[in-house]
């Protein structure tokens, strides 16, 4: 079995694009969303969980079994009392466990995780113990069929362990106080991409992958 699961990152400041490029490209039939804002909660094809209450992980993977052969949609939203960082790493267990028998190979469906605000739930600089999962997801989750992306307004602010491992990038234009993430746009693109890169217009973004780069635009805001 080929293990072709990638690791990817969108980031653009606030209305500059970047949710709504995730939800044309990002979204497959078997799909779960750590949404901290609640942003996909309008997405009438996703399933919204809420993960203020302990009694979440059980019905979301529940939930997962019961759609295991046709696929699913879910949207998983904190609210009020929920952690951005605790669901994430808590999905990241859960994935682990489901999807063992494509590890073992003994099965072939994927899943796509997608972290939205992904400075909110694996951040940068050191991280403790508790984020064993999400860095084991970011690190071998392709042998496991996750597709993963990191969804933020500021890929400075990202972990650098998820940054190091992504194969492919979508960036947009960043907040004009937003020096620590254009370092970090630097450091993933190439010069030329990276010139073109501060000259983007509004809603278009800079596509690039094992330096090869373009550029493109998407026709709504988010």
């Amino acid at each position: 079995m080929q293990r072709d699961a990638q690791r990817r990152l969108i980031a653009g400041k606030t209305g500059s694009g970047k949710s709504t490029l995730a939800r044309q490209i990002a979204v497959t039939s078997r799909t779960v969303v750590c949404d901290p804002k609640g942003d996909w909660r309008e997405d009438k094809r996703f399933t919204v969980i809420d993960t203020g209450y302990s009694g979440w992980p059980a019905q979301l993977l529940r939930h997962l079994k019961s759609r295991w052969a046709r696929g699913f949609r879910v949207a998983l939203i904190p609210g009020r009392h929920g952690s951005a960082s605790g669901d994430l790493i808590k999905v990241c267990e859960l994935i682990f466990e489901l999807q063992r028998p494509y590890h073992l190979g003994q099965a072939s469906k994927k899943i796509t995780l997608i972290a939205e605000e992904m400075s909110f739930s694996y951040p940068a600089g050191n991280v403790g113990e508790i984020y064993k999962p999400v860095k084991a997801m970011v690190r071998m989750g392709r042998d496991y069929g996750v597709e993963m992306w990191g969804v933020t307004q500021g890929p400075g602010k990202v972990n650098l362990d998820y940054r190091d491992n992504v194969s492919e990038v979508y960036l947009f234009q960043l907040g004009l106080g937003a020096q620590r993430s254009r370092q970090a746009v630097a450091d993933l693109l190439a010069p030329d991409a990276y010139e073109r890169w501060s000259k983007l217009n509004e809603f278009e973004y800079v596509r690039a992958t094992n330096h090869v780069w373009e550029v493109s635009k998407t026709k709504k805001k988010g």
